[in-house]
């Protein structure tokens, strides 16, 4: 069995080499997106240190909204911790785009969105920046291409793993060593190895995505019923993207307090109409995050820790954050990225090794 799995490694390692690397390129660069992001606009991201105390959510929409055309109706707003970060407001109809606020004066710095290069970095990733067919409800191309080159290397991965167990109890030893006299030959068996562990999951994660059928298998093995409709993940806003009402608004205040002295240790805070939403975590992705359902009158009706969550919710953040690999914040991030950069190693010494053997049998 063993040459046909390399047989089935190398003609499929071949056509999809490409679009694997293409993947991997990209996704090097939105997995540091936010970060860089902040980097190329600190004015809008970053705010000047300082000790001052925040002002309350009530008083940052009304230093904002006279700045605000009618059209734009807010549905929540955000408080840091601290002073050293922004505040944000969403609002209706702009899941992905969100309004800078200086938290101390209500000072608006910019708008929170995805720039055009990640624009095209995501569509590159994700749909090999193939445009829509034009229905909706369909995948479009591009997405389709992705999907069956990432299933395509998921069984690269597993055949290669496959032919790198060694025969026999001496031939372990090897597998761990590099010689100068093989070193491609080598490095390719080591890096493979190391570097194939995070590649699975980076797959089948984003797998999830891409087939209907293979995210069923996979949520039904983690005892998982999967629902068409979505639920909403554990890192999206919320369902209830409702504009909040000058009556509603009064009770922010008091929402606020009471989720500030609930939570004192939490990042941020994001009030939306009748909930609070505290992030424990990271606020640009976060893997923690606990509800408070207020009543009518602003106080608490129910809290709903994170891990009472429902299954689905928090398996779907489960494999977004091991797709993007933020479980573990900054330390995830680098092994992922390294992960990715080994695998576009892998892609190349692959082809080098290929092409070398090519042409010693045209040779002989």
């Amino acid at each position: 069995m063993r040459p046909i799995y390399l047989k089935l490694h190398l003609w499929l390692s071949i056509p999809l080499g490409i679009v694997f690397i293409l993947s991997c390129l990209s996704g090097i660069l939105l997995i540091f997106e936010p970060q860089l992001t902040e980097l190329a606009h600190p004015d809008v991201y970053k705010v000047e240190q300082r000790g001052n105390s925040i002002l309350n959510p009530q008083s940052i929409v009304e230093k904002v909204k006279p700045n605000l055309p009618d059209s734009l109706k807010i549905v929540w707003v955000e408080l840091p911790a601290t002073s050293n970060s922004p505040a944000l407001i969403g609002f209706k109809n702009f899941r992905s785009k969100k309004l800078s606020v200086d938290p101390v004066t209500g000072e608006i710095k910019g708008w929170v969105e995805r720039t055009p290069f990640f624009k095209k970095v995501k569509a590159l990733h994700c749909a090999l920046l193939l445009k829509s067919n034009g229905r909706a409800k369909e995948r479009t191309p591009g997405q389709r291409i992705i999907g069956y080159a990432t299933l395509g290397t998921l069984i690269v991965l597993i055949t290669g793993i496959i032919a790198w167990v060694p025969k026999n109890k001496r031939a372990w030893r090897k597998r761990f060593k590099i010689s100068k006299k093989n070193l491609l030959y080598d490095l390719h068996l080591v890096a493979g190895f190391y570097a194939s562990i995070v590649l699975l999951i980076v797959c089948i994660s984003g797998l999830t995505w891409s087939f209907d059928w293979f995210r069923t298998v996979v949520y039904g093995a983690c005892g998982v019923r999967y629902e068409s409709k979505p639920t909403g993940g554990m890192h999206t806003p919320s369902t209830k993207m409702t504009p909040i009402s000058k009556e509603e608004l009064d009770l922010w205040n008091k929402e606020w307090s009471q989720a500030k002295s609930i939570y004192p240790s939490s990042l941020s805070i994001r009030l939306l109409k009748g909930e609070a939403q505290v992030y424990l975590n990271n606020r640009n992705y976060p893997t923690k995050m606990d509800r408070i359902l207020f009543r009518g009158d602003g106080s608490v009706d129910k809290i709903v820790r994170a891990e009472e969550q429902p299954k689905l919710k928090k398996m779907k953040a489960l494999f977004y954050s091991l797709h993007v690999g933020n479980f573990w914040g900054m330390w995830s991030k680098i092994l992922y990225a390294i992960a990715l950069l080994m695998g576009v190693f892998l892609t190349l010494t692959g082809y080098y090794l290929w092409l070398r053997r090519l042409k010693r049998k045209a040779v002989r």
